[in-house]
């Protein structure tokens, strides 16, 4: 999956909360961390894109780990976007959300043969711009979706009300209002 025109402008502009947002939902829309590979190779030049940890205990024992706990993860991952985190988060992730190979394969082919490559494709096949443009359409439509693809709505609703918040936040942020 192509890292989107919009992503490389946020790169370009050195938007560090929008890179960090971008590459935060990838997890959850590609599975095997490719797009998120690629994005850290067009933006890992960027200074204060990372952060050192800032100390938080993160729970390494699976059993500790849930949605609630990898959506907590993912909206901290915004503001302390540290190596360790991201590592965790994607253990979390392959942990809680297996996919099968024959789910890994489909997604594999949607991405090749798409004629959209700005948008891609998130979890349940709900695009990461509607999301954007429309965050309250997304958590209905990525349940909906989240139910056919065997993947739990809890999870897919987490992660687009994860998605809207950091959204208000960068929002306010450009507004000068915390």
């Amino acid at each position: 999956m192509a890292a989107t025109q919009a992503f490389r402008e946020a790169v370009q502009n050195n938007d560090i909360l929008s890179v960090r947002i971008m590459m935060k939902d990838s997890l959850l829309r590609d599975p095997s961390f490719r797009e998120f590979s690629e994005m850290e190779a067009i933006a890992g030049h960027m200074s204060g894109l990372y952060e050192n940890h800032d100390g938080t205990d993160l729970k390494y024992n699976p059993s500790a780990w849930n949605d609630d706990y990898m959506n907590e993860l993912m909206v901290d991952m915004i503001y302390n976007f540290s190596h360790e985190r991201i590592a965790l988060l994607k253990k979390i992730i392959q942990h809680l959300h297996p996919y099968t190979k024959e789910e890994q394969e489909a997604l594999r082919k949607h991405t090749e043969n798409s004629d959209d490559k700005e948008i891609g494709i998130t979890v349940g096949g709900v695009s990461g711009a509607l999301i954007g443009y429309g965050a309250v359409k997304a958590v209905t439509a990525s349940a909906v979706a989240a139910g056919v693809v065997g993947v739990p709505v809890g999870a897919v609703i987490g992660a687009a009300a994860g998605i809207a918040v950091a959204a208000i936040v960068k929002n306010n942020h450009q507004n000068g209002e915390k």
